[in-house]
This record gives C-alpha cells, sequence and structure tokens, in this order.
C-alpha cells in the first residue's frame, strides 16, 4: 500500500530522557515524521538499543549543536545513514578498483567527519 507523506504525519511519543545536571530521568515527548520514526526504529534494532537509550545518547553528545532535543534526534538519524550511505559507497569504489586504493583516495577510506 502505497502511503502519502504529505499529510503531516507527524508523530508524537513519549522517551526517557536524563538530565545531567539533576542526575535524574524524566520523560518528555518528541514529535517525529512517520518516516523518521521508522528510521529510528530501524536503527535502535540494528544497534540492539532502545529508542529512549539513542535519544539519550543524541540529546547529551556534546558535538551536536542543534537547537531542540528534537533536532539533535532528527540529525542523528540522518548522520546514521549518511555514515551508511558513505560505507557502501566506499565498497563499490574499492570494489570497482579491485581494492587496490588509486592515490588520493586514503580520504574516502576515513569517511565523513561527523
Amino acid at each position: 500500500m502505497h502511503r502519502d507523506y504529505t499529510q503531516g504525519s507527524l508523530i508524537n511519543r513519549n522517551i526517557t530522557v536524563y538530565e545531567p545536571r539533576s542526575r535524574r530521568k524524566f520523560r518528555t515527548s518528541i514529535r517525529l515524521e512517520e518516516k523518521e520514526w521508522c528510521a529510528l526504529e530501524y536503527i535502535c534494532q540494528r544497534r540492539d538499543i532502545s529508542i529512549s537509550e539513542f535519544c539519550r545518547e543524541a540529546d547529551q553528545d556534546p558535538l551536536r549543536t542543534e537547537s531542540s532535543r528534537t533536532s539533535r534526534i532528527r540529525m542523528a538519524i540522518l548522520d546514521y545513514y549518511v555514515g551508511v550511505a558513505w560505507e557502501a559507497s566506499t565498497e563499490i569504489h574499492y570494489a570497482a578498483s579491485a581494492m587496490k586504493p588509486s592515490v588520493g583516495t586514503h580520504a574516502l577510506v576515513a569517511g565523513p567527519s561527523v
């Protein structure tokens, strides 16, 4: 069944987060598109962690500069898939070159700085 995602598919769900300053956990809600929830569930399944754990990691990552918790989570989801795509393109590159990296491809091996 084809789904029309243009009709505002934002879904609100509760997660548990940890507040480092108060050192306590609390429940809060985040609002993501249906496709983002599916992507998040897939990532968590692959990493064998809970959605709340993923959200806590994204929220507390000192390298994340997004202004809101939801934005940090969205960008963490996007970063995961960018990393997967990068790895796949690197594998294809090396398979095409018979596993012989040519001069100047060392930057491809390191991947993006995320």
